[in-house]
């Protein structure tokens, strides 16, 4: 799934975000979070990000993430493409 104009209402948690250790994060303020990650699962997400891959096995997340968007989801104007 491709997501456009949600950028700026995302964040991002390095654990479930009902958890009081969660480290929460934003776009523009996140290094902590990408922190927590392995090397494969964050090289998995720079391949996505940068377009090299669509999409990788979700088991190269060895531990849970949590992505939030905050507001609605409109197919005709959020969903760019369903791959």
């Amino acid at each position: 799934l491709s997501l456009k104009k949600v950028r700026l209402r995302t964040t991002f948690a390095s654990m479930d975000s009902s958890s009081p250790s969660t480290l929460l994060a934003s776009c523009e303020f996140h290094n902590h979070v990408l922190q927590q990650y392995s090397d494969s699962e964050l090289s998995s997400v720079i391949d996505v990000a940068i377009g090299a891959v669509s999409f990788h096995d979700s088991r190269v997340i060895t531990s849970y993430k949590e992505v939030q968007i905050h507001g609605p989801i409109f197919m005709g104007e959020h969903i760019e493409a369903v791959a």
